[in-house]
């Protein structure tokens, strides 16, 4: 660690009295051990501000982790819990009308496939959001969801979205049945070096812009740090507001502005009141707390006080239903009919830790012939 670094952390230290009060009030329930990892937060934090040139202050840092403020919804976990724990991904699909089709297309069905958090080396901290969306014209479309805070990423954008949009072939399938894949990246800092907040790409031929060589695979950029030229979008200003969201001031601008963002505030609320998410995304690792998001272990109604025994049984049977759902879902993508004919033998499974296999295994077979060899030992 730089000695800069080190110098600006025992500056924070010293300058603790001038701290919001609530900053000062977490800062003395925190153990020694959670204390080291708050100084990590904000070494990790200082030393991203420099290279990608955006600036927080220290309270914004320490309360977005671990203070009495709102949480900042463009932080991994957060981002990932309030879209993902979302019931019926209503707010998904209203952010990827506006983020991806401005407004103009809705989303008919919308189906997430689970995964792990995806580990890259350019970014330790990245989830991805893999998604089959049918738009209103009955189109359906691949989508991958990706909220990054790093430069350079021309590359890894292609290739991932090269790698899923590869992924829908199966032998014997023809090219025109393969559908669009369309990349959204989320990012805080000024990517493409262009004026407006949303931009979008295609691979076009050299000399003429306007013309694409292909439409179906697409990338598009929601650069939150810069202004909206179109004011008409108003469903697109309200998420940009959102993504901005960084002190309680911030969130009480949001509220009355409509149905979608009074939900997606109810959201960040539920979250940033919730002891446990909030120790668990400090403390946890992310691989850990991807999973505890995906099977919507921080839903509010699961963490009430009090809660009756029956109630615990019931978020069982639903993490039960969830993770079946899921294995149906890469199933049917993965090997469409063939796939499916496994259901009826997984559903009379009901122990978790076995659908978890089953759900890893669905995912990591390379045939069909492979995952019915190993699913006998569950069965």
């Amino acid at each position: 660690m730089e000695n800069k670094y080190i110098l600006k952390l025992a500056n924070f230290h010293k300058n603790m009295d001038a701290m919001d009060a609530c900053i000062r009030e977490v800062w003395k329930q925190l153990t020694p051990e959670q204390k080291g990892m708050a100084e990590n937060v904000l070494l990790d934090a200082w030393e991203e501000e420099e290279r990608e040139g955006f600036q927080y202050t220290d309270s914004q840092i320490i309360a977005s982790f671990l203070g009495n403020q709102i949480l900042y919804p463009c932080y991994d976990a957060v981002f990932k819990a309030i879209f993902l724990n979302d019931n019926n991904y209503v707010l998904l699909r209203d952010f990827i009308s506006w983020a991806i089709f401005q407004g103009n297309r809705s989303i008919l069905e919308l189906e997430v496939v689970p995964s792990e958090p995806v580990i890259f080396s350019v970014d330790g901290k990245i989830f991805r959001c893999d998604i089959v969306a049918v738009l209103d014209n009955k189109e359906t479309c691949n989508i991958e969801v990706q909220l990054t805070h790093k430069k350079g990423l021309s590359s890894q954008m292609v290739v991932q979205a090269a790698k899923l949009h590869a992924s829908q072939i199966k032998r014997g399938m023809p090219f025109i049945s393969i559908k669009p894949t369309l990349s959204l990246w989320i990012m805080p800092f000024d990517f493409t070096k262009l004026k407006n907040c949303y931009n979008s790409a295609r691979l076009r031929y050299d000399g003429e812009d306007n013309k694409a060589m292909n439409n179906d695979l697409q990338f598009h950029f929601f650069e939150f740090s810069k202004s909206i030229e179109d004011p008409s979008q108003k469903g697109l200003s309200l998420w940009h507001s959102f993504l901005n969201v960084k002190t309680l001031e911030d969130y009480e601008s949001l509220k009355g502005k409509g149905e979608i963002m009074q939900r997606a505030l109810s959201n960040l609320a539920s979250l940033s009141n919730n002891p446990i998410f909030r120790k668990d995304a400090v403390e946890e690792s992310f691989k850990e707390l991807g999973r505890k998001i995906e099977i919507g272990a921080y839903c509010e109604e699961a963490k009430l006080e009090g809660i009756k025994e029956g109630e615990i049984k019931g978020e069982i049977k639903g993490e039960i239903k969830g993770k079946l759902e899921g294995i149906e879902s890469i199933l049917e993508l993965r090997f469409l009919a063939k796939g499916l004919q496994y259901m009826q033998a997984i559903r009379s499974i009901q122990d978790l830790d076995k659908l978890n296999a089953v759900f890893h295994l669905s995912k990591a077979s390379p045939t069909i012939e492979a995952f019915e060899e190993g699913l006998k030992e569950y069965l």
